[in-house]
Order: C-alpha cells, then sequence, then structure tokens
C-alpha cells in the first residue's frame, strides 16, 4: 500500500544523565544531510538514537537521554505522534521481535474523520487562513509557541476533552469546549492538555498579519507594474502608497536587484528536466547510484563473514565504532558525477533568480510558524 505522510514537526531532546542538562538538537543531527525515513520506521529510530548518543559523549555529554517527539499526518488524516515522547530511546532495550512501546499506534478509530477534514479545510482555507488538524493522546500535552506576528490564531476542540495552560501567563488554566473558539495570545507559550480517556481533537486556526501585508503589498506592485506596461493611469488606490525609498526596497526584496523574467527562468528548468538529456542523466544517477551501494553492501557482507564484524547489529557500549561509522559515511556522501552535472546544469540556468522569494507566502505548509527549540504546530 502507498502512504502519503505529511510532516508536521519533528523536536528531539536530550538530558545530560549526570549533571540533568536538557538541550535540543536539529532533526538532521550528525546525519551529513538531511533524511527523515526514521521518522516513520522504528528501527531506525533505535539505530539513530544510537548514533546520536555516541556523537553527544564525545561531546562532552555523559550517559545521554534521548526523546524524539514526531508529528505526522497519514493519508490526509489528523496530525497526530509517531513516537511518545516519554520514552528514552537511547537506553530503551530494542527486540527485533517485538513491537517497540515507544511506537504509538495509528488512530484508526479517527479515520471516518478524513473526508470531513477535507471540507472543513476547503471551508475554512483561503488566501489569508490556514488550519490544522491535530490529535493527540490522552495524557501527554503540546507545547506551543505562537510568533507575534500571528495575531489572529485560534484553538477549537473537536472532540476529547482538554484544556489549554498560559505558560508565560502563570500557567492560567482554561478549560476548551466542543465546538468553541478560545483566541491564544501571539508572542507566547501554551500548553494544550489532552484529558479524559479518549484520544482528542483539536484543530488551529491562524492568520499571520506579517504574511497578509506582505501580500498586499506584492500584489500593488504587480498591479502598478500592469498599468504601466498598458499605459493606463493608475487608479487611487495605487497612487502614493510608499516613498520612492519604500518602493525601491519592496521591489528589491521581491524582485531582486535587477529585474528577472522568472517564469522563463523556471521554464527553462522545467524544459531541461524534461528533456531527454535531464531524464538520461537523473537515469544514469539512479542506477549508478544504487549499483555502487549494492556491491559495497554484498562486499560488507563477505567480509563480514571472515571478520565477525557484524555491519548490521548493533554494536556493544565498549566496541570500537570507527568502522561502523566509516561504512556509513563511504555509502552515504557518495554523489554521482552525472548528478553533480545535473546540479551544475540547473545552477547555470536558475543562477539569476532573485534570492528573495517572488511570491512573500511560502508554498509548503508542513511546517507552521514556532519556536525551533520548542514544539510548534
Amino acid at each position: 500500500m502507498i502512504h502519503s505522510f505529511r510532516q508536521q514537526h519533528i523536536k528531539i531532546t536530550y538530558k545530560d544523565g549526570e549533571t540533568g542538562e536538557v538541550g535540543y538538537l536539529k532533526p538532521d543531527a550528525f546525519m551529513g544531510r538531511a533524511r527523515s525515513r526514521w521518522t516513520m520506521h522504528p528501527d531506525m529510530l533505535k539505530q539513530y538514537a544510537t548514533c546520536v548518543s555516541a556523537n553527544l559523549e564525545s561531546n562532552g555529554v555523559k550517559d545521554p537521554e534521548l526523546y524524539f517527539d514526531v508529528w505526522k499526518s497519514m493519508n490526509e488524516r489528523f496530525v497526530q505522534r509517531v513516537y511518545d515522547p516519554r520514552i528514552d530511546i537511547a537506553h530503551y532495550e530494542w527486540h527485533p521481535m517485538e513491537t517497540p512501546a515507544y511506537s504509538m499506534p495509528l488512530l484508526h478509530n479517527l479515520n471516518n474523520w478524513r473526508e470531513r477534514l477535507k471540507e472543513l479545510k476547503q471551508e475554512i482555507e483561503d488566501e489569508n487562513i490556514d488550519v490544522t488538524f491535530v490529535a493527540d493522546y490522552p495524557g501527554l500535552t503540546l507545547e506551543n509557541f505562537l510568533a507575534a506576528d500571528l495575531d489572529n490564531t485560534t484553538v477549537e476542540l473537536m472532540g476529547g476533552s482538554a484544556f489549554v495552560s498560559l505558560d508565560d501567563q502563570d500557567g492560567k488554566e482554561v478549560p476548551l469546549a466542543v465546538g468553541e473558539k478560545y483566541h491564544l495570545p501571539p508572542g507566547e507559550f501554551h500548553t494544550i492538555h489532552a484529558t479524559g480517556d479518549d484520544p482528542v481533537m483539536y484543530m488551529y486556526i491562524y492568520q499571520n498579519s506579517t504574511e497578509i501585508d506582505m501580500r498586499k503589498k506584492y500584489k500593488a506592485l504587480t498591479q502598478i507594474d500592469e498599468h504601466k506596461a498598458n499605459d493606463r493611469e493608475l487608479p487611487d488606490n495605487l497612487t502614493n502608497l510608499w516613498t520612492s525609498e519604500e518602493e525601491a526596497k519592496l521591489r528589491e526584496y521581491f524582485f531582486g536587484s535587477e529585474p528577472v523574467d522568472l517564469a522563463s527562468k523556471k521554464d527553462e528548468v522545467k524544459n531541461f528536466k524534461r528533456s531527454y538529456y535531464g531524464q538520461s542523466l537523473y537515469w544514469l544517477d539512479r542506477k549508478v547510484s544504487n549499483l555502487r551501494r549494492g556491491l559495497l553492501l554484498v562486499g560488507y557482507s563477505i567480509s563480514d563473514v571472515f571478520t565477525g564484524f557484524n555491519f548490521y547489529q548493533e554494536p556493544p557500549p565498549d566496541a570500537d565504532l570507527t568502522e561502523y561509522y566509516a561504512r556509513l559515511d563511504i555509502l552515504d556522501r557518495w554523489v554521482s558525477p552525472f548528478k553533480t552535472i545535473l546540479k551544475t546544469e540547473i545552477d547555470k540556468l536558475a543562477g539569476d533568480f532573485p534570492a528573495k522569494p517572488v511570491e512573500p507566502v511560502p508554498e509548503d505548509k508542513e511546517t507552521e510558524p514556532g519556536d525551533d527549540t520548542k514544539t510548534e504546530l
């Protein structure tokens, strides 16, 4: 079965086993390049936790504990936790024949909500409003930070029992009622507590005043340019909006220091990727990379038969991990010459793209605004 996942948030927390000091890591810490397969595979999570633990110890953290809080939506369901954030993965006793206790089950009883979520999304979302549907297990909490420009954010309980505590207001508690919206204070932390015996469902509805303002300015600039290109007189609503200096800064932000035919550049890149030459490079990159990896794994397996080094089994704590990490580095860091050619050609075609995005609103809504070191949705 094919699954479609939408990643909402990842938080990795470590705790020094001796001092109790708590810290946070980036989701791709110690990986070399970002990957996310471990976020949906419990066995890979244990492997990754072992790697992170070894690197933390080499950086002075004694006997580290590791906690992973991963939020995803599968096949347009509610966003929910994948792993139990209360379980220390670094010290968890993994067994290949047992389902790990830290792997949280999919909330199948909420499957019938999927069509309703699509309808609600269409009803609520527009150019200025975004919505995120969340489901959580009883007894767990979600700590969230709202940026100051998210000044019109509400949370609405859809089912179950929950309350909000306002962390920056001395922990003030506000009970939530099904179907009622509660306005959340911007620029502050809040925590949603899932209570009762059943899963809790709620939705965030928010507006970003900064993005709305930037959209309006971008739209005004494009309308001004359209009128000038067609030798039409500017209407009253497009005159005297900014000083010449302010308009110059806005144009540099949206369009770059020099005018660029962005549509033409994008078409050139798309045409190259679809061309026989581009498709051939993609095919050769995949085939060569897979062939190289397969040959290396076969070679490692044959070597392990004679040396007794088990590449796939977790080494004991006192083992020399040099060979283990050296193999990972050899397997993962190599870039085929065909991929290098691809990157060079695409960079050459797209080299004049402005540093700033033309549209001030990001298309990717998988990660919502929040604080990088705290849980956010």
